[in-house]
């Protein structure tokens, strides 16, 4: 049930955390914010909060990884508002930056979390099957970002369902852990 959890939370991850990333350029473009220089500006100050979040998740050292995974859905999805909502350059940096330090937890924290659950024999083919599931994910983020985005009435108000989606994934795994913290086969590592 574990391992079944960990793919779940990779491929939910990647096409609800991700997909405001492609997005950002037209954000940029439905608000006649600025030029490609500044989508590049964005996509830099993202890939610098995936570096934080990455790095920073030492500091939460204290946390099971199923919490650890809502803070990286509570984090990219209050950044997913803040660049769905602004209309200002400063508050869409902010949203980047924080849509980029939920990417940036997912990946160490899946993978910790798999390794740990995986026996040693079945280690290879088991983190091979992620990796592949997981990256087949996101290269279709994009097609979902680009699809949700033309049933929308703008790329803005699409990332209306990112922030839902992340919300529910919040609770479902809050919830999950709090019932599961006492039982064998919790959630929890």
């Amino acid at each position: 049930a574990t391992l079944a959890t960990i793919f779940a939370l990779g491929i939910f991850s990647s096409l609800i955390i991700f997909p405001p990333a492609y997005e950002l350029g037209l954000v940029f473009q439905e608000r006649n914010l600025g030029a490609a220089t500044l989508t590049g500006l964005a996509t830099a100050v993202l890939a610098a909060g995936a570096v934080a979040g990455a790095l920073g998740i030492n500091a939460a050292h204290r946390l099971s990884a199923p919490l650890k995974m809502a803070a990286a859905f509570a984090v990219g999805g209050v950044g997913t508002v803040l660049v769905s909502v602004s209309g200002q350059i400063a508050p869409i940096m902010v949203g980047a930056a924080a849509v980029g330090i939920g990417q940036g937890i997912v990946g160490p924290v899946l993978s910790i979390w798999l390794l740990d659950r995986t026996p040693a024999s079945a280690r290879g083919r088991i983190v091979g099957l992620y990796s592949t599931v997981f990256f087949l994910a996101q290269f279709a983020a994009p097609v979902l970002a680009g699809w949700v985005a033309a049933r929308s009435a703008s790329t803005s108000s699409s990332m209306l369902y990112y922030e839902i989606a992340a919300a529910v994934a919040v609770a479902v795994i809050v919830v999950m852990s709090i019932r599961g913290s006492g039982r064998t086969g919790a959630i929890s590592p």
